[in-house]
């Protein structure tokens, strides 16, 4: 009788546990964040150094989309899932991603001023040539590529 309820007990934990990979990322959104870091250490024209600790994980996002913040010695990115997987197409999953990792990596704001850029603080779907061609700008005369 113990021995079943303690069975059922971690099945239900199991069941219910996310499982990060290694590195604090969601392997979801690892395949994209591995690419959109390899995009950015290119234009950049050098390594892009990361806190110790990154996350980037699905959870609750407060009435956004995403949103990024300081976390321990990092950072943590979260993304709305439901909006990931029933709206974004892979631009739009590259867009928000982008969006949070400018937050993150380059402490880029909002351009509240300008609805057709990538960092407007609401989103609005662009095409990907203007979605890289904005990130390029960004990522240019930011410190951290100097």
């Amino acid at each position: 009788m113990i021995y079943s309820f303690a069975l059922a007990v971690v099945l239900f934990f199991q069941a219910s546990v996310h499982y990060l990979s290694n590195d604090g990322i969601d392997p979801e959104i690892k395949v994209y964040w591995d690419k959109e870091v390899a995009v950015l250490e290119d234009m950049c024209g050098k390594k892009i150094e990361m806190p110790s600790k990154v996350y980037v994980d699905f959870g609750d996002t407060e009435g956004t989309i995403g949103y990024c913040q300081p976390f321990l010695n990092g950072f943590k990115i979260i993304l709305s899932k439901s909006y990931w997987d029933k709206v974004l197409d892979r631009v739009g999953k590259r867009q928000l991603l982008l969006h949070e990792m400018m937050h993150c990596i380059f402490k880029e704001k909002h351009n509240a001023l300008d609805s057709t850029s990538f960092m407007y603080p609401e989103y609005t779907e662009i095409k990907e040539e203007a979605l890289m061609a904005q990130v390029y700008v960004l990522v240019k005369k930011n410190e951290k590529c100097r």
